[in-house]
């Protein structure tokens, strides 16, 4: 096959070139590239993203022309938006690059820092509809890197070096990272909704739709179960969604998954599947936990060894349910052992090792294992505190259920605060950005609220 590899690179021709996107069929065959993980074989994975979210037309004989104008239209928006910057916007920005990979060594230049916010400054300035998000620099991070990996010199007799040109890495950046931000806003802002038959448009509500609509008919068990620990479905799918699954997997794994979401359909449909998948892949564990117990799984997402079936699980799943209502793939993946499929990879990604013990409810002080003067067990020291002559023993005990009772008694007046918020947002008619702020101010209260109440831990 005459396909552009990473190690044709080198004697890429016009005739491979032509050979891999001007045919008819190169669109389709791209796609199926990309759907089977294959893509990022590959040294032109970006180019494939353009054409995937529709920065670049199908015709391969138009994109000289729209990159041109594309580079140019930037150039011009740099001139422009160059001055006149808020300082605090400057300043958040700044903060939310900062903290972007810390543990990638690519993402600490200042030449990569500088370029990632000159670019969300100007996508802030030209996408007035949709103001700034955190999440947003984690999103463009990962096109930055990309784009930054596949960057060639310029030669005129090889047509792939005018699309990866170095010279133009922040140029192409910008616009790949508005087409993605065009997708994506429904997740940061609901002003792009224009179907007046959907209730509930705010991102919030959509997120909570994955689990309270979605998950509910597709695996009520699972869905019973966060109900019963009072798992809020916001807590963490906005972060899933909004960042791309970029903080669950390591860095290769998510180009993967991006490759597949793209290749599937630029309207971003499949996000929700996905969402649902990695729920479904450690639906054993789950439902083995407690809160604090899933709060765990599903921020620090275990390491999984075949992520590149996740993709074609998540498009099976959206095209259905077998006869029963039950989809085939949960059959499937609840009636094998959790074993193999569960292990972690040999190159785990670099984040912080996975908790696996049972946290103590953090509405009390964990108390020493011991006391002094006492090998005895707390727990035994406080069922026997009545028979105990030691005051010391008597105050620890003493402090603990005021500060439970406090705990308690501020939690039953937050309840309802936040039942007041709720109603609001449904009688009174605010605007769709106010509705944004007041659901998640609304999510923020309630996660103080079961923090308060020992069912929350205090580290999300």
């Amino acid at each position: 096959s005459t396909i552009l590899t990473v190690n044709s690179m080198t004697s890429s021709t016009e005739a491979a070139f032509n050979y891999t996107f001007c045919q008819q069929s190169s669109v389709r065959k791209l796609r199926t590239l990309a759907l089977s993980g294959k893509l990022q074989f590959t040294h032109f994975r970006s180019l494939c993203w353009k054409i995937f979210l529709g920065c670049l037309p199908e015709d391969s004989s138009l994109w000289k022309q729209h990159v041109l104008l594309q580079r140019a239209h930037y150039d011009s928006l740099i001139t422009t938006y160059s001055t006149n910057i808020p300082s605090d916007q400057l300043s958040v920005i700044s903060q939310d690059i900062a903290e972007t990979y810390q543990e990638n060594q690519f993402f600490q230049q200042s030449t990569i820092r500088s370029m990632m916010l000159r670019i969300l400054l100007i996508h802030v300035h030209t996408f007035t509809e949709m103001p700034y998000h955190r999440g947003m620099q984690q999103l463009l991070g990962l096109i930055v890197h990309l784009l930054e990996s596949e960057k060639l010199e310029y030669n005129e007799t090889d047509p792939l070096t005018f699309f990866l040109d170095a010279r133009f890495v922040e140029n192409d950046c910008y616009h790949l990272f508005r087409e993605l931000m065009k997708h994506m806003c429904i997740w940061f802002t609901s002003k792009e909704v224009t179907d007046e038959k959907v209730k509930n448009n705010n991102p919030i509500s959509k997120c909570q739709d994955i689990i309270n609509v979605m998950l509910k008919e597709k695996d009520p068990v699972l869905y019973h179960h966060f109900r019963q620990i009072n798992l809020e479905p916001q807590i963490y799918t906005v972060r899933w969604i909004r960042e791309l699954f970029s903080r669950e997997f390591n860095l290769d794994h998510v180009l993967v998954i991006w490759d597949g979401i793209f290749a599937h359909a630029n309207n971003m449909e499949i996000i929700p599947f996905i969402c649902l998948i990695m729920l479904i892949r450690i639906r054993p564990q789950l439902l083995n936990e407690d809160l604090n117990g899933c709060l765990r799984l599903l921020f620090n997402y275990p390491l999984q060894q075949d992520l590149n079936k996740l993709i074609p699980q998540a498009r099976l799943l959206l095209r259905g349910c077998s006869h029963d209502g039950k989809p085939a793939l949960i059959k499937k993946m609840t009636t094998t052992s959790d074993k193999t499929d569960y292990l972690p990879q040999p190159n785990s990604r670099p984040t912080e090792a996975i908790n696996t013990t049972k946290a103590l409810p953090l509405s009390i002080p964990r108390p020493q294992s011991t006391l002094p003067g006492n090998t005895q067990p707390c727990s035994a020291q406080v069922q026997n505190e009545k028979q105990s002559s030691n005051p010391m023993k008597r105050e620890l005990v003493r402090e603990i259920l005021q500060m439970k009772k406090m705990q308690t008694h501020m939690a039953v007046r937050i309840e309802p605060i936040v039942e007041s918020l709720q109603h609001q947002l449904q009688v009174e008619k605010l605007s769709e950005s106010q509705a944004d702020v007041l659901c998640l101010a609304i999510a923020n209260l309630k996660q103080v609220k079961d923090v308060l109440s020992g069912n929350l831990p205090d580290s999300i």
